[in-house]
């Protein structure tokens, strides 16, 4: 549906009937964002439960802050009138060595221990027999199953004053939220020492 949304898009664009600029990004995360894979992160770390995720830990991901991809696209159409009609551009945000090590920065910050859950394709592939939405999710294992990465050199190139917002801010801003707004209680960061307090990979 997507691939036919954005093929109308450019249709039209290249017609002189509007002008598109699609800002593609990996998943995203950062407050309010509740959807079914990032919430049950942030909650159950604050929780000292199993934090979540598809496949394999242990591979290298990209994911992008809210506000950062906010401030990228708010700049990108700041420029849009450069651009050519129908325009697409990568944001891939921070490339993390494996969701493990993030994993490991999320529950040093809360100071409970790292505890991942993963669920593999038997069970995902059960759920979706029940749950439309998790035949959807079967369709898209590749990207959690390996590697795919964003090139967004133009974008960078484009802002090559723009910086991610510090992933140990970015982290106190996201459990600070969900603390307060999902679970109703204050967040206290831990008093550890969050570099000293990482596993090694």
């Amino acid at each position: 549906m997507r691939v036919e949304i954005e093929a109308m898009l450019e249709r039209a664009a290249k017609a002189g009937k509007c002008r598109v600029l699609t800002v593609r990004l990996p998943d995203f995360w950062g407050p309010n964002v509740l959807n079914a894979g990032i919430k049950p992160i942030f909650e159950n770390a604050l929780m000292g439960k199993p934090l979540p995720w598809l496949l394999t830990a242990d591979v290298p991901h990209q994911a992008v802050y809210t506000n950062d991809a906010a401030e990228i696209i708010a700049r990108l159409m700041l420029r849009s009138a450069r651009f050519d009609a129908y325009t697409v551009l990568n944001y891939g945000g921070t490339t993390h060595t494996s969701m493990r090590s993030w994993f490991g920065q999320i529950s040093a910050l809360t100071g409970k221990p790292l505890k991942i859950q993963l669920h593999g394709r038997f069970i995902l592939s059960v759920l979706g027999l029940f749950m439309p939405v998790m035949r959807e999710v079967n369709e898209m294992l590749y990207l959690y199953e390996n590697t795919i990465l964003l090139n967004d050199n133009r974008v960078r190139n484009l802002f090559p004053d723009f910086r991610e917002t510090p992933m140990d801010e970015a982290l106190n801003e996201t459990l600070t939220w969900f603390a307060t707004h999902q679970l109703k209680r204050p967040f206290i960061r831990s008093s550890t020492n969050v570099a000293a307090s990482l596993p090694s990979y």
